[in-house]
């Protein structure tokens, strides 16, 4: 049964804002560690029901600092917190492109907190670049401990110099909601394509959603919540979202036809002391001092 219907409105409100003006922030606690080298972040909220999302960052390149950061006044985060989900992150365990070690510090981290706080009744993943990557192999390798994935920008085209071996095989288990701006939509739907020209019993076929390049912030974060209300609609009931396509172009103006050249009246010769030509011209042409 879904019983998360203020969490969908809420997704809805955001649409206007970007922050709950005049509303009491939620209350909650932050738990840290390091697993293997790489650190974690959680925030649980006091009224926790189950549900958790784990964020996927992005690679990090040195010299940044190898942290699990999370905004709890952030939008989303906020929303989420208020509606009784918990949200952790990772910072990996090193720099640089690790898929294959990115999936194994997001997957203890959920044994982890599961183990922790009790097994979360739902866990989704959200990803960004290399995190969206990281997204696509969990829902294609890891549906038994994930229950759905959503790839924001996926970098399909980065490759783990440490597992040169890896590679999708096109055929998610668990849902798959692929958000993707301008700049990524071609391997996104090469990757949807092959996806479905392979799929069989046991996949699962994922699902296009366009993303502006450059939404607001209110905007961005109210696409993600609903991104997020549709798969976990996905997950507990098994009906996949409708696609967002890549909207058509807008059309060309149709060029206007310029004005065909107008004859030149034939003047007849100006009376003996008239002023010249040009002179009438600038009379004529100049602003009046006030209005008539």
């Amino acid at each position: 049964m879904l019983r998360r219907l203020p969490f969908l409105l809420a997704s809805l409100l955001l649409l206007a804002a970007t922050t709950h003006r005049g509303a009491e922030a939620p209350s909650f606690r932050t738990l840290s560690g390091e697993l293997e080298g790489a650190r974690w972040t959680a925030l649980v909220p006091d009224a926790w029901d189950g549900r958790l999302l784990l964020e996927a960052p992005d690679c990090l390149r040195a010299p940044e600092p190898l942290a699990a950061v999370l905004n709890a006044a952030a939008p989303v985060t906020s929303e989420l917190l208020a509606n009784g989900w918990a949200v952790a992150t990772t910072s990996y365990r090193r720099h640089g492109p690790l898929i294959a070690d990115g999936i194994t510090d997001l997957r203890s981290l959920r044994e982890h907190l599961a183990a922790e706080l009790g097994q979360p009744t739902l866990t989704l993943i959200e990803g960004t670049g290399m995190g969206g990557l990281i997204a696509i192999f969990i829902a294609e390798r890891h549906a038994d401990e994930f229950h759905g994935c959503l790839a924001l920008a996926p970098q399909l085209d980065l490759r783990d110099p440490r597992a040169l071996r890896l590679r999708c095989d096109h055929q998610p288990r668990a849902p798959l909601l692929l958000l993707s701006p301008p700049g990524t939509v071609e391997p996104v739907q090469t990757y949807i394509a092959r996806a479905r020209a392979t799929a069989n019993a046991e996949s699962v076929v994922p699902v296009f959603w366009f993303a502006p390049a450059e939404p607001t912030p209110a905007d961005a974060a109210a696409q993600r919540l609903a991104a997020l209300a549709a798969m976990e609609e996905w997950a507990r009931n098994r009906k996949a979202p409708e696609e967002r396509p890549v909207p058509p172009p807008s059309p060309e103006p149709e060029p206007t036809a310029a004005p065909a050249d107008a004859e030149t009246p034939v003047s007849e010769a100006a009376p003996e002391g008239s002023p010249p030509v040009e002179a009438l011209g600038a009379a004529t042409t100049a602003a009046p001092e006030s209005a008539p």
